[in-house]
């Protein structure tokens, strides 16, 4: 079994290395049958390398990727985790100052004016990268972790993150 694909509103609790959590959407496992990836079912802080992120991905793009917004090395080390709350600032060895941000833009076609991609943080062998492009030397670089905080037009929240398709965090 390589994954799982939940349907929507549903919600499973799931052994991971950052202990039992609740997942919506879907999970992967490696072949020994432990838990690759996972998407939370609610936005759920992580410790990273950096600090710590919130993964969660705020308007369900994850439905449609075998990685989920978290995922794990086989040692059980974070590997990846995809954002839909947090601005990250860094730092590189040359002074130089650069945000890094969940892509977000109007969508005519949902309720929502604002639609949240995920931004997606990568961390192997010592290096950071952010959106597969931009690739940094973690020992080299500092980091700075914000909030992102929208402001958009949205249903009333339920606290039933497993069926949101808004950015809010309960």
């Amino acid at each position: 079994l390589k994954g799982i694909t939940m349907w929507p509103g549903e919600r499973i609790e799931v052994p991971t290395p950052l202990g039992t959590q609740a997942a919506r959407l879907g999970l992967g496992f490696f072949e020994d049958g432990t838990v690759k990836s996972f998407e939370p079912a609610e936005p759920l802080e992580v410790n990273t390398p950096i600090g710590k992120v919130i993964a969660f991905d705020a308007n369900n793009y994850s439905y449609f990727r075998e990685s989920k917004a978290v995922t794990f090395s086989k040692d059980g080390q974070i590997e990846t985790i995809f954002t839909s709350n947090n601005i990250i600032s860094v730092t590189d060895s040359d002074g130089e100052l650069t945000d890094f941000a969940p892509t977000c833009y109007e969508d005519e076609y949902s309720e929502s004016s604002i639609y949240v991609y995920p931004m997606q943080i990568d961390f192997e062998e010592g290096n950071i990268t952010f959106n597969r492009v931009d690739r940094f030397k973690l020992s080299e670089t500092k980091f700075s972790i914000h909030e992102m905080l929208i402001e958009i037009e949205k249903e009333e929240c339920t606290e039933d993150c497993s069926t949101c398709t808004s950015t809010c965090t309960p």
